[in-house]
Formats: structure tokens, C-alpha cells, sequence
């Protein structure tokens, strides 16, 4: 964490600057921006949540490995034969952290298919406003008239 809190220490300037000048517009077409940004704050999250979840089932099944072998059968009980199956919760960019070497690669793939669901679920253009339709004959002719309204007890409020 310290190294993230030095870093905007010393690059304060550049992240006010890029925030005059990217507000504007980011105000002005919001119709497009903000529905940009929603997407992408939601694709994170998804995948944030597949990357702790690998996480938990990767060490989850190194646990088990180390627990289901034969170890305590043959005097060897405090013996470890944990395989190290590990991904990094914080530095998921650093891929020497990964073992085995291939969870990167699944992660890559399983984020891939969450966006192509996003895609696929609930489209990302932007959308048209619906125009609020005027009622049908059929609703008009079962309007009850005037005087067969229900009146609450404050009276009409027409």
C-alpha cells in the first residue's frame, strides 16, 4: 500500500490536471460516458470476484492434495506435500507469483468470457429512452366515469 500511496503523492499534479480536462467531456456526452463507465466498473467487480474465487479454489485443492496423501500411513505425519498452488490476491499483474504458471492463463480466459456474457446479456450501446405510450382504446372504453370513482377519505383529489 505504500508504494500505491507515494506514488499519488508525487503524481498528484497530473491526476488534478487529467480530471479538469476529462470532467467536460465526461459531463457534456454523458449519455455515452457514464454507461462506458458503469460497464467497466461492473467488469471489474465480475472479475474480481472470479479472481478471488480461483484463488480460493486453487488453495482450497492444494490443501486437499496435502491432507489426501498417504503421508500419515507411512510415519511421515508432519512431513508436507503441499504443491504451493497459489494465485496473488493484490499483484495479479506479476505472473512469477502464479503457480502453477497456467492459472494466469485460465484467468485470462474466464475474463474473456465474463465480458463476451456482458456483451451477450445485456448490450453495451447505448439505449434509447422509451416514449411513454398513450393508452389504448380498450384501457379508455374500461375507465370508470366520474361518478363511480372511488373516493379516498380526503376527499377527491382532482
Amino acid at each position: 500500500m505504500e508504494p500505491v500511496l507515494q506514488h499519488f503523492q508525487e503524481f498528484y499534479r497530473y491526476y488534478i490536471l487529467a480530471l479538469l480536462v476529462l470532467a467536460p467531456p465526461t459531463i457534456i456526452f454523458r449519455r455515452y460516458t457514464f454507461p462506458a463507465i458503469q460497464y467497466t466498473v461492473e467488469f471489474v467487480i465480475y472479475v474480481g470476484l472470479m479472481h478471488v474465487g480461483v484463488g480460493t479454489i486453487v488453495r482450497v485443492a492444494g490443501w486437499f492434495k496435502d491432507q489426501s496423501t498417504m503421508k500419515r500411513a507411512r510415519g511421515l505425519a508432519n512431513a508436507s506435500y503441499d504443491p504451493g498452488w497459489t494465485t496473488p490476491y493484490l499483484e495479479f499483474w506479476r505472473r512469477e507469483l502464479y503457480t502453477p504458471q497456467g492459472l494466469i492463463y485460465l484467468e485470462i480466459v474466464l475474463a474473456i468470457i465474463i465480458l463476451a456474457l456482458m456483451v451477450r446479456i445485456r448490450g453495451i450501446g447505448a439505449q434509447k429512452r422509451k416514449k411513454k405510450r398513450a393508452p389504448t382504446a380498450a384501457k379508455r372504453r374500461s375507465a370508470a366515469p366520474n361518478g363511480y370513482r372511488y373516493k379516498s377519505r380526503g376527499g377527491d383529489k382532482r
